[in-house]
């Protein structure tokens, strides 16, 4: 399952994708902006490739929940590298559930064969991806278009409204009247659009989340039409 999160700076994409990562059990964080900082025995941050793909494995092994690279070099290399290790995970273990987040597609390239093997081949139910990006031409076609799971934020710049439209015209025209945190959501396997006006409902701090502040359930955040 491929999501994307869309939006200008400090409106919450970055929380919104977070926060529905941290409804799976093992979780891998790609973090070049090193925006997200937690604390536990139960989350490892590294800066080095491989104590990061150690941490990765670890993971799959139980003894960590979470993996946060937080890359101190070419972040393109680290992603190529970062990416080779999840290829790995993903045939390694075909039945474990996990949740990745790129944050910040721009700093990538997304068209990295690794990461495009993940993608299209991995099994939906069992590998959900999360993307966060300024710009819809930030994420390449070839991900766009397999994108399950589209949460839009207030958008007004034309090229990024007409590859918003080629989805949903309706999803394009809601984006250009939002205020504050609301996003849209449109779910592209339902074809189906609606707005959350409620940013606490999946609000969470990027700093000092615990174990504890994972929800119980799992599927995207409430969404309230209208």
């Amino acid at each position: 399952m491929i999501y994307l999160c869309i939006g200008r700076r400090e409106l919450g994409k970055t929380t919104l994708a977070y926060r529905m990562l941290r409804e799976l059990m093992r979780r891998f964080v790609l973090d070049a902006r090193h925006m997200i900082h937690q604390h536990g025995a139960h989350v490892e941050t590294t800066e080095d490739a491989n104590e990061s793909e150690e941490s990765m494995f670890a993971v799959m092994g139980g003894e960590l929940e979470e993996s946060i690279y937080q890359p101190s070099r070419s972040p393109k290399r680290s992603f190529t590298e970062w990416c080779a290790v999840l290829r790995t995970i993903v045939l390694d273990y075909p039945d474990r559930e996990i949740g990745v987040l790129v944050d910040e597609a721009s700093f990538y390239d997304l068209d990295d064969e690794s990461f495009q093997w993940i993608a299209k081949c991995a099994p939906r139910s069992k590998v959900h991806i999360f993307i966060t990006a300024h710009q819809p031409k930030d994420i390449p076609t070839s991900i766009r278009s397999i994108a399950d799971h589209w949460f839009i934020f207030y958008t007004t710049q034309q090229t990024d409204l007409d590859r918003i439209e080629e989805k949903s015209p309706d999803a394009a025209d809601l984006v250009r009247t939002l205020q504050g945190r609301d996003y849209v959501h449109w779910d592209d396997a339902r074809a189906r659009l609606s707005v959350n006006r409620y940013p606490s409902n999946w609000f969470i701090p990027l700093e000092g989340v615990t174990h504890a502040d994972r929800s119980d359930s799992t599927g995207t955040p409430a969404d309230t039409t209208g």
